[in-house]
């Protein structure tokens, strides 16, 4: 059997030992032939089957069409749609269409074009859509497949005018709890910790006013019940510093009507993530950012920051968002309001550039989020490609971390179910809760952050990871609004939308 350039085979057995006789010539022009007609035999489990056997009509369907081309994706090493199975679907005409796809491929390199043969602009359309009154002044966006760029986007411009760039850094907001959350994994994987162990295992002064029972699980999963505290400023790395307000978040009493476990708690996330970090220091010694530096940005060769010292802002300038600009905004309640104020007012101050908040206070770009999110994939598909940094978690701490790990909360607006520190697909409860976009897997994880300006999340399914965020502020109405657009234009210009969704 013929290899791919990786040395992968695509089948396990020669497809030669079954063709019939007058198939036995393989055009030279289809090179890859003879692998796609053993890999159709092998998927549909039909030895004695004819290159110009028809996938769907011979008993091919939706998962096995998927199945097909994530075996073709790893061993290429390029994207293929779905629509290019579908326009192709005998093993003859779909390895001369793959042999284009490949020729271009390695022609073009994975610049910033749709692979898909039929591309509909949607995605140029929900972009343009994305910058504007209400909206965003600039957007990043990153795709890869398989650990493959398949866009690298950037367009608008930052507050100052001049051009947004692929490696600017803006505020990633809640959108970075998924780092502190594979930090605290990463150390379960090494065996210190266990995060099914009360809180006050490792930090004995938390086991105090009620929260003796809350477990690192509970604080994951915003499911703690709620932490009070007589002055929030107390625990507001904003108001009072991050190391003072670690004490304040110890402090913290939990509610008298709760039950650790049995109701959720977003609202005290803020607090539950100060805690974690603590954790994170008392278990390693370093602080839970120097951890993230050291034992997650570097393997992955990129960076992440938790505020920013003055050097930092000076060596990087421009390169950093500002919002000392007025952001106009769509809000959709008195609360929502309030929350959007106070976010323009500690963008605008500075203090979200200046202070370490390990629940809010992440800066990043789309590229080095996306690093992050591949490292997820890798180990959520079982490895099945080198991401290139092995050693980082590993499949079966990942598989945990995105499996549903508390009942859900049918009072919580929205409906959301919770992995360890990372916000899962939800639309097994109906459309109207389906959260990444309409074309997602019911697999899909990631987060998101500050009025879904920011959004990140893998599709194991399709061996997707996508990053997004902008330099607005536009609510989360129209935040969302934005983020889906871009998301269903994803999957249509990639052909991944299911057949039957069309």
């Amino acid at each position: 059997m013929q290899e791919s350039e990786t040395g992968e085979r695509l089948g396990h057995e020669s497809p030669r030992r079954h063709l019939p006789v007058e198939s036995q010539s393989v055009d030279p022009d289809s090179p890859l032939l003879p692998d796609m007609l053993a890999l159709w035999r092998e998927l549909l489990s039909q030895p004695e089957l004819p290159v110009d056997a028809d996938f769907f009509a011979s008993g091919g369907q939706s998962l096995l069409a998927i199945q097909l081309l994530q075996r073709v994706r790893r061993t290429l090493g390029i994207p293929v749609p779905l629509d290019t199975l579908i326009s192709a679907p005998t093993p003859r005409r779909f390895a001369e269409r793959l042999t284009v796809l490949r020729a271009e491929h390695r022609r073009d390199g994975p610049a910033d074009r749709p692979v898909s043969q039929s591309a509909t602009g949607a995605l140029d359309r929900a972009i343009a859509e994305a910058i504007g009154e209400v909206r965003h002044l600039g957007i990043q966006l990153y795709v890869s497949i398989a650990g493959k760029p398949v866009h690298d986007r950037v367009a608008g411009h930052r507050e100052d005018g001049t051009p947004l760039g692929p490696d600017d850094v803006l505020p990633w907001f809640s959108g970075g709890k998924p780092l502190l959350a594979a930090a605290l994994c990463e150390l379960w994987r090494r065996g210190s910790l266990d995060p099914n162990e009360p809180v006050a295992t490792y930090l004995p002064g938390f086991g105090t006013d009620g929260k003796a029972a809350i477990t690192l699980r509970n604080l994951l999963t915003h499911s703690s019940g709620r932490l009070l505290t007589d002055d929030p400023r107390s625990a507001d790395p904003y108001c009072v510093g991050y190391a003072q307000a670690v004490q304040g978040a110890l402090a913290a009493r939990l509610h008298p009507d709760d039950v650790p476990g049995q109701q959720p708690s977003y609202c005290s996330s803020a607090i539950g993530w100060l805690v974690l970090s603590e954790v994170v220091r008392q278990l390693d010694g370093r602080d839970f950012d120097q951890f993230v530096t050291d034992e997650i940005a570097g393997p992955l060769g990129t960076t992440y920051h938790y505020g920013f010292s003055a050097d930092e802002l000076r060596v990087l300038g421009g390169q950093v968002g500002t919002y000392h600009r007025h952001r106009a905004a769509e809000l959709s309640s008195p609360q929502e309001v309030e929350t959007a104020a106070e976010t323009r007012r500690l963008l605008a101050s500075g203090l979200v550039h200046t202070t370490r908040h390990p629940g809010e206070g992440l800066w990043a770009s789309a590229r080095s989020m996306a690093r992050f999110y591949e490292l997820l994939c890798h180990h959520a598909v079982g490895d099945a490609w080198s991401a290139g940094h092995d050693g980082l978690l590993d499949a079966p701490t990942v598989q945990q971390m995105i499996r549903p790990q508390r009942p859900s909360f049918f009072g919580e607006a929205p409906l959301i179910d919770f992995g360890l520190g990372l916000t899962l697909e939800s639309r097994r409860h109906g459309e109207e809760h389906a959260y990444y976009g309409s074309h997602t897997s019911p697999r899909t994880f990631g987060h998101q952050g500050h009025g879904s300006s920011p959004m990140a999340y893998v599709d194991p399914e399709h061996e997707l990871v996508v990053a997004f965020n902008g330099n607005g502020l536009p609510g989360f109405v129209s935040g969302k609004s934005i983020w889906h657009r871009v998301s269903d234009a994803i999957y249509r210009e990639l052909g991944l939308v299911s057949p039957t969704a069309r």
